[in-house]
């Protein structure tokens, strides 16, 4: 009888490779995740400068908004303090007639009046002679924010203190429509300047380089029309990758030129 030895024949490695897949399945369920991430990873060029630029505009604009709302605040509050000091001089003149007489009913009038000034909350009047107080305050009153006093004179004579307390609720409100007011602005502002930044960008850089890569991957791929030339008038670096491109092309050409006429040459003999 004959014993027949068939050879064994080792196989490739891409063969290999799809056994091993087979035989653990955990290797190709890692190796199918990792492709579906690093797909997921690779972001288009206009995507990458869009969140770039949006992020340094956010940042920017968190940082002017900061700024103008610490401005705006300190200029408001020295502003305040201003009529609170102005106020509290005229109700130092207008009280030292009718503490000078003693005419209670007058004061107590002069107070309800200056108590309809904004930001007041309240009204005091210790008479220095009889250390008397008189006080009104609103019903509804904000948190007090600060407290001003000064003495109220007649000809050269301390008559009583005079204790005005005042709030900052109308400069909250003022600072709450000015920060309103800024981020709408800047709201408008960032997407104005994203809108227009898609548009230069998807208009001079993203569709010449989608050009010079469809061209590449026609060559890739053997289907390219060696004759077609890119427009490389732009005076800039897209205008210049252009230019550099063409001229590969044009030498490409020339070699498989060359190579056909050797071809020939060599069938001819």
């Amino acid at each position: 009888f004959q014993i027949r030895v068939s050879p064994i024949i080792s196989p490739t490695p891409q063969c290999r490779e799809s056994h091993q897949d087979e035989i653990n399945p955990a290797s190709f369920l890692l190796k199918d995740h990792a492709n579906k991430t690093r797909s997921m990873m690779q972001y288009s060029l206009a995507g990458k400068m869009m969140m770039t630029l949006t992020l340094v505009m956010l940042c920017v604009s968190l940082a002017v908004a900061t700024l103008n709302y610490q401005f705006t605040s300190r200029e408001l509050s020295r502003q305040q303090l201003r009529q609170a000091t102005t106020l509290l001089e005229l109700a130092a003149q207008s009280l030292s007639e009718p503490l000078a007489s003693g005419n209670q009913a007058q004061i107590e009038k002069l107070l309800n009046e200056l108590l309809r000034a904004p930001d007041v909350n309240g009204l005091t009047v210790r008479d220095s002679r009889t250390q008397r107080s008189t006080s009104v305050s609103q019903k509804n009153a904000a948190n007090v924010s600060f407290r001003l006093n000064t003495q109220v004179m007649h000809h050269g004579q301390a008559l009583a203190m005079l204790d005005i307390e005042f709030n900052n609720q109308a400069l909250r409100t003022t600072l709450k429509t000015v920060l309103l007011q800024n981020l709408a602005v800047t709201a408008v502002l960032l997407l104005a300047t994203l809108g227009t930044v898609w548009l230069l960008t998807r208009r001079h850089i993203l569709r010449p380089v989608k050009e010079v890569s469809l061209c590449l991957a026609q060559i890739a791929r053997g289907e390219a029309d060696l004759s077609k030339r890119l427009d490389a008038s732009c005076p800039d670096e897209i205008g210049e990758l252009a230019g550099n491109f063409n001229l590969v092309l044009e030498r490409l050409s020339n070699l498989i030129a060359d190579v056909g006429l050797v071809s020939s040459a060599l069938d001819q003999h």
